[in-house]
């Protein structure tokens, strides 16, 4: 079911999302691999940043704005590069997701279907299991 273009993405009811404040106008990041800073949502920008979840949606472009993160379960999430079904996923410096892991890099979850560079695809996010590529 990858597509892409999104404000907002799908997200399954059985998975679990936290919301806290964004640390810049994240409108156009939906889909994308974000991580803490300084207790606000920021986008990943590496493959060795610790990772929060995948944003789900930003409530507006204000800077104090509330935005909503999948933490752990299938949701859908930006494609960096070509993703096979069941391969690990880590993030790129745009935020993408993309399968080329390196040692030191982290693991965001493992990708639930295949999809092409730019198609939004489902992957389990699971932040429990996330860990350090050795």
């Amino acid at each position: 079911m990858a597509g892409n273009s999104a404000s907002r993405v799908m997200v399954r009811s059985s998975s679990t999302v936290i919301t806290k404040q964004v640390s810049a106008d994240s409108t156009a990041l939906s889909g994308k691999a974000m991580t803490d800073s300084s207790g606000k949502i920021t986008k990943a920008t590496a493959a060795t940043d610790l990772p929060m979840g995948i944003l789900v949606e930003v409530a507006s472009s204000s800077t104090s704005a509330a935005g909503t993160v999948c933490i752990d379960g299938p949701v859908f999430a930006f494609a960096g590069g070509t993703i096979t079904e069941g391969a690990d996923v880590t993030a790129d410096a745009a935020g993408d997701l993309i399968v080329t892991i390196t040692k030191g890099d982290q693991i965001w979850g493992r990708a639930l279907e295949d999809a092409a560079a730019g198609d939004f695809f489902e992957i389990n996010v699971n932040i429990a299991r996330v860990g350090t590529y050795a």
